[in-house]
C-alpha cells in the first residue's frame, strides 16, 4: 500500500487548549498545516485515537474547536532539540465552517512565517 504524501507544515506556535482528562490544559503547537498539527505536550496518546482541542485564533481570540486522529507521538524520553515531545494530529471530522476558518488561519500563518515570525505571540497582525 502506498503511503500518503505528507502535507506541508509551518513551524509556528499557536495557543492550544488541549482536552486531556477532566479539564483543559494549555499547550502550544509546534507545526501547523491545512491537514494537521503537532501539539507540544508530555501526554502520551495512542495511535488512531480521536482527540479534541481548541486553537485560539490570535486575531480576535476566537476559539476554534478542532478534532482529529493521532497519527504520531513523540515520547518525552525520545524528544530532542528539533523535535519536542507531543502528538501529531491529522484533522478529521470537523464542520465545514470550522475547516474554512482553519484554512484561513493557515493562510495568515503562512504570510507571518514568510515575514520571519514563528509565534502568534508577536506583533504580526498587520
Amino acid at each position: 500500500m502506498a503511503q500518503r504524501p505528507i502535507a506541508p507544515r509551518a513551524r509556528f506556535q499557536l495557543d492550544v487548549l488541549f482536552k486531556g482528562g477532566p479539564r483543559l490544559k494549555p499547550a502550544l503547537t509546534h507545526t501547523v498545516g491545512n491537514q494537521g498539527v503537532f501539539i507540544r505536550t508530555d501526554e502520551q496518546r495512542p495511535m488512531n485515537q480521536l482527540v479534541r482541542f481548541t486553537v485560539i485564533d490570535p486575531q480576535g481570540g476566537r476559539h476554534l474547536n478542532l478534532m482529529g486522529i493521532v497519527s504520531g507521538c513523540v515520547d518525552p524520553a525520545a524528544a530532542g532539540p528539533g523535535q519536542p515531545p507531543g502528538i501529531d494530529v491529522e484533522l478529521f471530522g470537523n464542520a465545514r465552517d470550522v475547516e474554512a476558518h482553519w484554512r484561513h488561519l493557515m493562510r495568515r500563518v503562512a504570510a507571518w512565517v514568510e515575514r520571519g515570525y514563528t509565534s502568534a505571540r508577536c506583533p504580526c497582525y498587520d
